[in-house]
């Protein structure tokens, strides 16, 4: 028998190898497919934050003692004490939601923090109580934003600077934070606390002399500082929609109660054996009486209670038309 050889060519030879490649691969792919771990394809879900409800928070300052000799208060802590049981007691906010600052404590950095933690992270509905008792004053306009007068009103908290003010400028951008829909609620008891919330301008009124159990909450400015004012004294005001002690606003929902007129003063006396302010004592007289009442009742009552016991001093409040018939501290409203 004759034997066939075969030839191989370099051509036949990569031929072969490629094949070989070719099995190797379909082996390799088998391999793969056996041993695979299938893979779950899910759809990533973003959970946008749930905003909490509605809460009622406040923050209290009251300042009997300052480091400016001479000029201590009597009864602005106990009218914060006052207010402290009123809020709990009666309109049920709770002992975390409420800040305290008095005397030493109440300086105007850390009335400036509280005030931030006061509005920060506000949400539609949230009433919001802001509560000053002290002195007050008036130094010159600095921005140009007082047409009428050309003064700033301004609180006086315990480490009170007249070159450094915690004037309504400096408070305004604080009170434009609060959510639209949320309430700031501000009760001022200190001298020209009418215009404090720099919302709208109010009328004139004569004030009856002190007697020998009150003090005015006014502190006059040095000399330096009040000599700047002096040539804008005879600026005419203007009168702005005041009926009544009610004044309506277009403003954010900001309720102001003052416990005076621009040019009246708020009393510190001692009433029923006990140094308060009128004002705050005829207005916690009056939330007590009033649970569950209307923003719109306040300020005539208020004035009541203040005549009664022999005080000229007429409250005020700055109201949208909508929040006038809101129930006080409801937050169902």
């Amino acid at each position: 028998m004759n034997k066939i050889k075969k030839e191989y060519t370099m051509e036949n030879l990569i031929q072969n190898l490629k094949e070989l490649v070719n099995k190797l691969e379909i082996t390799i792919t088998n391999l793969e497919r056996e041993n695979e771990v299938p893979i779950e394809l899910t759809e990533e879900i973003i959970e946008e934050p749930i905003q909490r409800p509605p809460t009622k928070k406040a923050l209290l300052v009251g300042i009997n003692k300052y480091q400016i000799p001479g000029n201590d208060l009597n009864g602005c802590v106990n009218d914060v004490e006052n207010m402290y049981n009123l809020l709990r007691n009666t309109y049920n906010f709770y002992g975390d939601n409420i800040r305290v600052l008095t005397d030493e404590r109440a300086t105007k950095a850390n009335i400036l923090e509280r005030l931030d933690w006061l509005i920060k992270d506000s949400v539609p509905g949230d009433h919001l109580l802001f509560q000053f008792s002290g002195h007050g004053s008036q130094i010159r306009d600095r921005n140009g934003d007082e047409l009428s007068d050309g003064l700033d009103e301004i609180l006086c908290p315990h480490d009170m600077n007249w070159d450094d003010p915690l004037s309504d400028d400096v408070l305004k951008p604080y009170f434009q934070k609060v959510n639209s829909e949320a309430k700031l609620v501000f009760f001022c008891d200190s001298w020209h606390s009418g215009t404090i919330m720099d919302l709208t301008e109010r009328r004139n009124l004569n004030s009856r002399q002190l007697d020998k159990h009150e003090n005015s909450r006014f502190l006059t400015p040095p000399f330096d500082i009040k000599s700047r004012s002096i040539k804008r004294k005879n600026i005419k005001r203007r009168q702005i929609g005041v009926k009544k002690g009610i004044t309506y606003t277009n403003e954010q929902n900001h309720i102001l109660l003052a416990g005076c007129q621009e040019n009246q003063y708020s009393s510190d006396a001692k009433i029923d054996g006990q140094w308060q302010g009128a004002f705050t004592y005829s207005l916690i007289k009056t939330l007590t009486n009033m649970y569950n009442r209307k923003w719109i009742n306040i300020a005539k009552f208020v004035h009541r209670t203040l005549k009664s016991n022999g005080f000229e001093q007429v409250p005020q409040i700055l109201v949208t038309k909508n929040n006038a018939h809101v129930r006080i501290f409801d937050l169902d409203n």
